[in-house]
């Protein structure tokens, strides 16, 4: 389908249709975002999985929607992004103490910690979602708007 056209020439077919529309498009489309981002964050105890909300959408302008898809989890950059190697020295104490797999107290006096690579799960289900999704969900929501779902391909020009 092509559609040619602003949406304020759209008065022929019901700006309040449209808008009613282009918000389904909208909420649909920061549904599925979620649905990507989540698929693709790390599990550990599932807090940063369970963490990722979404707002919106919100009108911005005649033909702008914004929303956003988030966590408020103070880690989440770093599991996003990825941490350079750093050094860990004790602050108060004379030396680290941890319990290492097999149960057991390890002390350190310093730990050089390798840093990891990041998850870039907002990243990679951004990119996912424009490859794969957005032009079928507003697609699909500007036929419903024309009343055509399942009429098959067709020009309007307004």
């Amino acid at each position: 389908m092509t559609v040619v056209g602003t949406f304020q020439d759209a008065a022929i077919f019901g700006k309040a249709r449209l808008r009613r529309a282009m918000t389904g498009a909208a909420e649909e489309s920061l549904d599925k975002l979620q649905e990507l981002v989540r698929e693709r964050t790390p599990v550990d105890t599932g807090a940063l999985r369970r963490s990722i909300k979404k707002s919106g959408p919100d009108r911005v302008s005649a033909d702008v929607w914004r929303g956003k898809v988030f966590s408020r989890l103070e880690y989440a950059a770093a599991i996003e992004y990825g941490m350079s190697p750093f050094h860990i020295s004790p602050k108060r104490k004379r030396a680290l103490k941890w319990t290492d797999s097999a149960g057991q107290s390890v002390f350190a006096s310093h730990v050089n910690h390798p840093g990891w690579q990041g998850a870039h799960m907002f990243q990679l289900g951004d990119a996912e979602f424009e490859r794969k999704h957005a032009e079928d969900i507003v697609e699909r929501h500007v036929q419903i708007w024309l009343g055509t779902v399942d009429a098959g391909p067709r020009t309007v020009v307004f």
